[in-house]
């Protein structure tokens, strides 16, 4: 199962077309006509709920607190470097934007536990 995304674009009819770090293309549609079905989908499937039961959700208070003061004096190791930080009380996931020298926020941090997918 990949654990980074290295692009993402879509076609013309509106699907994602993602690229990971396991070397794979793979292709999200709505399209009820167009998803598989076959056992290349079921793996995948169950590999997604596998991971789920895995994946460690950081604990909120070991945290480090992104406020203003915070921001100027953590600073990321590479351009694209991922980092969990709690932001008022949320666990939020940030990007290292290298030539901005600034985190760059991607979105709330949500325990895979409590997901849709989780058994």
């Amino acid at each position: 199962m990949p654990k980074t995304v290295w692009s993402i674009t879509h076609n013309k009819f509106g699907d994602l077309i993602v690229g990971c770090e396991d070397k794979t293309i793979r292709i999200f549609t709505r399209d009820l006509a167009r998803q598989d079905k076959g056992q290349e989908f079921a793996d995948y499937e169950q590999a997604c709920k596998e991971g789920a039961k895995t994946a460690h959700m950081p604990e909120l208070n070991s945290l480090p607190e992104f406020s203003t003061q915070v921001r100027g004096k953590i600073f990321g190791q590479s351009e694209g470097e991922i980092k969990v930080f709690k932001d008022k009380g949320v666990a939020k996931a940030y990007m290292w934007k290298s030539a901005e020298r600034t985190w760059e926020e991607i979105g709330e941090v949500v325990d895979p536990s409590q997901g849709a997918g989780a058994n």
